[in-house]
């Protein structure tokens, strides 16, 4: 993850998939890049976002 950092701009909102899920992840998007992620809730996991179907469409 080294490459491309200048795609994502601070404050930038990115919508993902569930496969889009894990901490390491979740964090170098927010603390290192600055944007939003914004995913479906997994089943596995406390309810942060519900379901974004409408969002993605």
């Amino acid at each position: 993850m080294e490459t491309d950092h200048h795609l994502v701009r601070t404050s930038q909102v990115i919508l993902g998939e569930k496969g889009f899920a894990g901490k390491d992840f979740e964090r170098f998007l927010t603390e290192d890049l600055g944007g939003h992620l914004f995913r479906p809730d997994r089943k596995d996991e406390r309810c942060r976002f519900g379901k974004i179907c409408g969002l993605r469409q």
